[in-house]
């Protein structure tokens, strides 16, 4: 006889699986295994690529209603008429109150984004494309709003104004005779996707922005400057 065999004793076995079993049951309760973790894909590390790109555009323009502030300046008339200016500065100068109270605050993002671009201004100039009917409040309103550092928005945006109630088109066919530039030197911001599209077609890079100017929205599209495949941010038809 095999002398395993002779000392092997299946009902013996059998007690002592019983008795064990409760002992590593308790210790696997008592230490479960920790979950996987899942893998979340890395976000975009803008801030670092976009300073990347060699290619830098020699003139930003920045819509103003819903892009740069808000509310629309056509709703400050509606609300309270066209006795809004003078204007004057609220807290730290990012936001502004006419004489009837109405309130203009710069969105979140947009102090960064002008103040990122405000030490480049020997590689690009900044302008406004604005249809408000309100010029004067606009203008008004740019030269009393501040960055973080006190500097009027006046003061960095010194490229070209075209506050006009027209197409856009016509202002950027302005931009090009007057300061000698092509549509491909360009991008272009914008919350109005319609708007977006035509300046889009003439050849200038464009970012929408829908909720306002965000950093996200402007560091995606100077990483894809130059670029003639539609509008970054919407999908053009």
């Amino acid at each position: 006889m095999n002398p395993i065999m002779k000392y092997h004793n299946p009902g013996s076995m059998a007690k002592l699986i019983m008795i064990v079993m409760p002992f590593l049951i308790s210790i696997h309760e008592a230490f479960p295994r920790p979950p996987r973790r899942k893998k979340t894909p890395k976000k975009e590390t803008l801030a670092k690529n976009y300073r990347k790109n060699p290619n830098f555009p020699k003139l930003i323009v920045f819509d103003l209603d819903g892009c740069l502030w808000k509310p629309e300046l056509y709703n400050l008339a509606w609300r309270g008429g066209k006795n809004q200016s003078p204007f004057h500065l609220l807290g730290d100068g990012s936001k502004c109150q006419s004489r009837m109270g109405s309130v203009v605050s710069l969105f979140p993002d947009v102090r960064y984004v002008l103040q990122d671009l405000s030490g480049r201004d020997d590689e690009v100039a900044l302008g406004i494309s604005s249809r408000t009917q309100h010029k004067d409040w606009a203008e008004e309103i740019v030269s009393t709003l501040t960055l973080s550092d006190g500097k009027p928005l006046n003061e960095v945006l010194t490229a070209p104004w075209e506050i006009k109630d027209e197409r856009k088109t016509l202002h950027f066919e302005r931009f090009v005779s007057n300061m000698e530039l092509s549509f491909e030197d360009m991008v272009f911001f914008d919350d109005n996707a319609g708007n977006c599209k035509q300046i889009s077609r003439l050849g200038v890079t464009v970012g929408y922005c829908p909720k306002g100017l965000s950093r996200e929205i402007y560091e995606r599209t100077l990483m894809k400057y130059p670029t003639k495949w539609g509008v970054v941010g919407l999908e053009i038809e």
